[in-house]
Parts: C-alpha cells; sequence; structure tokens
C-alpha cells in the first residue's frame, strides 16, 4: 500500500491499494453537509470501500442516493450492515459479506487474503476501514489520516449495539 498526501482539505491522503486501485481518504468535519460532517463515518468508509471495488461516486452524490435507497437502514447514521447492501447495489455483484459479530480470527484471514474491512465500534459509535498491507501492517483509514494499528485492540472495541453492530468484508 502507498499513502500520498495530498493538497486538498477534505481528501488529504490518497491511498494506493495492493490490487491498484486509488482511493482518497475523506476527512468528514470538512464537508459542508452536517449530516457528513456529524454522522458521515460510515459514508466515508462506504466511498473508500466504493473505490477499493473500482466505482467512482463523489460524498455528496453516495450520501443523496443512500438517502433514498438505504432507507430502512439510515437510523442516527447509515448502519454498517446497509453499507453492505449499497456496495452490492453500486458495484453490481457481490463484492461485500455482513458479518453479525467481531470475530478476531475471521477478521484477520479476510485482512491477509488482500481484502478490505469495515468495523463498527462503540464509545462512541464509529465506523472504521482496515486495510493490511503486504509487510503484515494493518492500517486504520479514518478522517483523512492513515495509521498504523493493533487489529485485535480495534477488534475489542467492537460495538454490541443490536443497531450498529457488525463488520463488513470486501473484496475488491
Amino acid at each position: 500500500m502507498k499513502i500520498t498526501k495530498t493538497k486538498s482539505e477534505k481528501y488529504p491522503k490518497r491511498v494506493t491499494f495492493n490490487n491498484g486501485k486509488k482511493s482518497p481518504v475523506p476527512n468528514q468535519k470538512k464537508f459542508k453537509s452536517s449530516f457528513i460532517r456529524n454522522h458521515g463515518c460510515s459514508m466515508a468508509a462506504f466511498y473508500i470501500a466504493l473505490r477499493f471495488c473500482g466505482v467512482k461516486m463523489k460524498m455528496n452524490p453516495l450520501l443523496k442516493w443512500s438517502k433514498s435507497n438505504l432507507k430502512g437502514y439510515m437510523k442516527a447514521k447509515l448502519t454498517i450492515k446497509g453499507v453492505a447492501k449499497g456496495l452490492n447495489e453500486k458495484t453490481g455483484r457481490k463484492v461485500a459479506t455482513y458479518h453479525r459479530a467481531a470475530n478476531l480470527s475471521k477478521i484477520n484471514k479476510s485482512l491477509d487474503s488482500g481484502h478490505l474491512v469495515l468495523l463498527e465500534t462503540g464509545d462512541p459509535i464509529h465506523t472504521n476501514v482496515l486495510y493490511r498491507s503486504k509487510p503484515k501492517h494493518t492500517y486504520h483509514l479514518d478522517h483523512g489520516n492513515v495509521k498504523k494499528i493493533n487489529t485485535a485492540r480495534m477488534v475489542k472495541r467492537a460495538t454490541k449495539s443490536a443497531t450498529y453492530r457488525g463488520w463488513v468484508d470486501v473484496r475488491g
């Protein structure tokens, strides 16, 4: 994985995944839309996952599409299950698999296979994007930044909320 700085305030970093796809990493706090600023973590994860699958779409049109096509999954924010459904609809094929409970061994297996993982954590509820590069480093793509993280620590923080719990395995 290659990480590049950009001059954009909304997208301060861009990553090139091992599959060759590129994705800017959105900083949700810099958008004009109050929904994206305050509840847009799942929209940012949706955006990165779409780019990972090769579909380009801007954040505001993606929010508008989600509000009209994923109504049952829009709560205070878009649920992780809604993100999986939206990914499959937007790509036109089954690229995302939703899992109800976070399991470290399954998440590690998915990351080792070169997949992108979207994980919902609690306190506060937040959608995280995880990716593992070739030398076995796991990266967290969030708020316009890319950081190395400990996968086990992140999985321990997974939410148990009935509405938001779960994780998504995204194949490119």
